[in-house]
């Protein structure tokens, strides 16, 4: 049976699926979403809806494996469209051998998912196959692609900017793999579909399909009366563009009795809702209902579907907002967890510690609603 995957603390890494002992403190809030709560050993302050360190401890991951390969290859191909509003690169940070100052490091290995198949099964779960990549020109879409093609597989890369696609075809290629490249405006749902019946036709399946195209837009309600497009946009983005692709390919991975669909999701989707993400948070929880209402009618056919709930990661989508001090993920790291759910196809990959804090949102929604409104009351007097 296919399960959810969360991270259980232990002695030097990160894994599992609770906690020994957890303390949570207020603090001031910051604008960011998501919450959390410790371990024992670890204090955590809820800022707003994320968790910072006080002092740090260790634990252990154990489905990490050896790593991935960075050798891949690759060949461009025909275009149609689709958009990347994704994840981006982030600037260097100091500091640390990877760019990372050492608590970042720790405190991502404390609170955040780091798992990654090893080389040999990420190999053997993907070479030959079919990958579609939504948001393939940046980010975590990028170094997914990249290191999928390098196992064998063959990536198809989507987004709206067909000059940074084909610098990521190229590379791949460079390297050995194959990749197409597809150009599409992932909020034109005629195309859309058209991309959908495209691929179909000129690779005749789709095996995976990896819908990491994504818009952030954090914003507070009285500065949105005049900005209905914040919603539509993010709406079209977030949800309405990824159901119509899959509209289209689903037919036939069922009919095949074969196919996996990986969504990058946020965290968000399990805290309380935070103030100045009504757009994004909304956007990204409807497809996250939708695809997993979805999961139960496909199970059947052999179709299965994986939901991680992205903590945040430094990329350039992220930027925008200050998360400067705040522990995230690499767009590296995050593709190392979409390999993850490639090869082991849990239902979810979360962090360790969003389970108790949804589990508490649910029983307590008045105090967590009343938390959350606090936060945004001490916001406004900044």
């Amino acid at each position: 049976m296919r399960r959810g995957i969360r991270l259980r603390p232990s002695h030097s890494s990160r894994g599992g699926t609770n906690t020994t002992s957890t303390t949570a403190r207020a603090h001031q809030p910051q604008n960011v979403t998501g919450s959390g709560v410790g371990r024992s050993g670890a204090r955590v302050v809820i800022i707003g809806s994320f968790p910072r360190i006080s002092s740090l401890s260790w634990c252990r991951n154990p489905h990490r494996g050896q790593g991935i390969s960075t050798h891949s290859r690759s060949h461009t191909g025909p275009a149609v469209r689709l958009g990347n509003v994704a994840e981006h690169d982030a600037p260097n940070q100091p500091a640390g051998p990877n760019g990372r100052p050492l608590a970042e490091r720790v405190a991502t290995r404390i609170f955040y998912p780091t798992s990654r198949p090893r080389e040999k099964a990420l190999r053997e779960a993907v070479s030959g196959t079919v990958i579609l990549v939504t948001g393939a020109s940046h980010g975590i879409g990028k170094a997914a692609a990249r290191k999928l093609a390098a196992a064998g597989a063959t990536v198809l890369l989507v987004a709206r900017s067909v000059e940074d696609l084909d610098e990521v075809a190229a590379e791949i290629t460079a390297a050995g793999g194959v990749a197409h490249v597809y150009q599409s405006d992932i909020t034109e749902f005629d195309a859309v579909e058209e991309l959908g019946r495209r691929v179909l036709a000129e690779h005749g399946r789709v095996d995976v399909v990896i819908n990491n195209a994504g818009r952030s837009i954090r914003r507070p309600i009285d500065e949105s009366y005049d900005r209905f497009h914040d919603f539509t946009r993010t709406i079209d983005v977030n949800y309405l563009g990824p159901v119509r692709l899959l509209l289209t390919l689903l037919p036939g991975m069922r009919e095949r009795g074969r196919g996996h669909i990986v969504n990058i999701s946020t965290w968000g989707v399990r805290m309380p809702p935070a103030p100045r993400w009504s757009a994004y948070g909304a956007s990204k929880g409807a497809f996250d209902i939708w695809l997993r209402t979805v999961a139960t009618e496909i199970a059947a056919d052999g179709v299965t579907t994986t939901s991680i709930y992205m903590p945040l990661v430094h990329t350039r989508m992220s930027a925008p907002t200050d998360f400067s001090g705040i522990p995230g993920l690499t767009a590296d790291e995050a593709a190392n967890l979409v390999c993850h759910a490639v090869v082991a196809r849990p239902i979810e990959i979360s962090p360790w510690w969003t389970g108790a804090v949804q589990a508490w949102t649910d029983l307590r929604r008045g105090a967590a609603q009343r938390f959350m409104e606090r936060s945004a009351g001490r916001r406004s007097g900044e």
